[in-house]
């Protein structure tokens, strides 16, 4: 069978499978029905010609001019490589995708109902929303951070917006979670399709907002020590160890990670990066009973987007996690152990070059791809008066498939630790280490053996 049979088939396949009735997820309360099948479907068609429109009309992107030939020339040609930059490929198209999945989400669809809408929009976009190849970066990148950053933004929303007792501030919690999830402000206020509350709607959440200073910041590029200022914002969703928690289901815990690097360039200048970091657990069991004596293992996916001007990660990861929680005295004790496979992941790499000029005029990428493993461990101990010090160390070795053949070894390591100054007040220290050893045995470069990075946190926060 040739190529473009087989991408039409596949094509026609996928946009057939939202019309499939799937299992029940146990969030689904019968409160509120679905909406029609084509309702999220026409969301669907509709953002990506808005976003079409918008890359071509407004700012005058040459891939965004589409037509019946282009789509053509994209079936017959299928998935191949791309050029886009770093945050093109790993934070526009999960986002992207986010609201594909979201549109079902937010039309009252469960979890597994609603990744095929998010993967026909995919598709849509990949063959008839861009005139360059469809990309296999961007499918797993846009489906796979796409149903996990959907996914997050649906349980923070449906929190912000239905848990129990928050009847305060209700213009504050209606225009946060609108910001949070547009599709799903549109559903709630246009066509009146709000989010139903269900037994998700009590799991609890914590924010803790954070800013300070980067006294001391040296990477293998540097000069001299940088420095510069941060601001960040945490996020723990649900508690595993929690009392009355036997079984988890996907996302019942997730944490998230985000911030904003604000660095001193060496000639003087200002940058900004943001990063996010991101854990969650789609099966759990809990082991044992005893508040004091407790082991859950999960199977748990990962997103990550960390780049600073010296390196860049992107990792779409599934992990097997051994996590406890132990009490002495009053003091707790927690950890977690994992180790896992990196489905999809990218590294910094000086080896990649340009490829197909023709199609790619403007080659942005500087990152290796491709699939490999990981493993983590972290532990934390927690006070009562004197605060909390942990820290975790995290290893991934990603093959490099093509573009140029070899592996990239990516470690990073945290330490830190907060002291309590007052009620939600807190003040901190953080270090941050990241190391990168590459091997490509066609090419005997040796300035990519080893980068390192450094950089240290003077932190000050806000718990809500």
């Amino acid at each position: 069978m040739s190529k473009l049979k087989k991408n039409i088939i596949g094509l026609v396949v996928l946009l057939v499978l939202p019309f499939l009735n799937f299992s029940q997820q146990r969030d689904t309360v019968v409160q509120k029905e679905k909406s029609h099948i084509l309702v999220p479907l026409a969301e669907i068609m509709v953002l990506n010609a808005g976003v079409n429109r918008y890359n071509y009309v407004l700012r005058g992107k040459t891939w965004a001019k589409v037509s019946p030939s282009s789509w053509w020339i994209n079936l017959k040609r299928g998935y191949m490589t791309d050029g886009d930059n770093f945050t093109a490929n790993w934070m526009a198209h999960p986002l992207h995708g986010s609201f594909f999945y979201l549109s079902a989400r937010t039309n009252h669809y469960n979890t597994w109902q609603s990744i095929p809408y998010l993967v026909a929009g995919s598709l849509v976009w990949e063959f008839l929303g861009e005139s360059e190849p469809a990309s296999s970066i961007d499918a797993y990148t846009t489906n796979l951070g796409g149903f996990y950053l959907g996914e997050v933004t649906y349980r923070l929303t449906d929190y912000i917006w239905n848990y129990p007792g928050s009847r305060r501030y209700r213009w504050l919690r209606n225009t946060s979670g609108s910001l949070l999830n547009p599709m799903g402000a549109f559903n709630r206020f246009v066509l009146g399709r709000g989010i139903p509350r269900t037994p998700l709607s009590a799991i609890p959440a914590q924010l803790t907002l954070y800013g300070g200073l980067v006294p001391f910041a040296v990477g293998s590029n540097f000069d001299f020590p940088g420095s510069g200022t941060f601001i960040a914002a945490e996020v723990h969703y649900g508690d595993m160890f929690g009392p009355g928690v036997d079984n988890l289901t996907p996302f019942d815990y997730f944490r998230l990670n985000s911030w904003v690097n604000f660095p001193t360039m060496d000639d003087g200048g200002k940058n900004s990066y943001f990063n996010l970091s991101s854990d969650a657990v789609i099966l759990g069991k809990k082991l044992g009973d005893q508040p004091d004596d407790i082991d859950v293992v999960a199977l748990t996916q990962h997103y990550d987007y960390i780049h600073n001007n010296v390196f860049k990660l992107g990792s779409i990861v599934l992990t097997g996690d051994w996590s406890w929680q132990r009490y002495l005295g009053t003091t707790r004790l927690t950890g977690a152990t994992r180790l896992g496979m990196v489905i999809f992941g990218s590294g910094n790499s000086e080896m990649v070059k340009p490829v197909y000029p023709d199609i790619f005029p403007k080659f942005e990428r500087d990152y290796i791809y491709g699939q490999g493993w990981v493993g983590e461990i972290e532990g934390m101990i927690h006070t009562r008066h004197f605060g909390t010090l942990g820290g975790n160390l995290s290893h991934f070795v990603i093959y490099s498939k093509s573009q140029p053949k070899g592996v990239e070894n990516l470690d990073l390591m945290r330490a830190r630790y907060l002291y309590p100054a007052g009620r939600n007040l807190i003040m901190g220290l953080q270090f941050d280490y990241y190391s990168r050893q590459a091997s490509y045995p066609h090419n005997s470069d040796e300035s990519v053996k080893n980068k390192q990075y450094r950089e240290l946190r003077l932190i000050s926060g806000y718990r809500f």
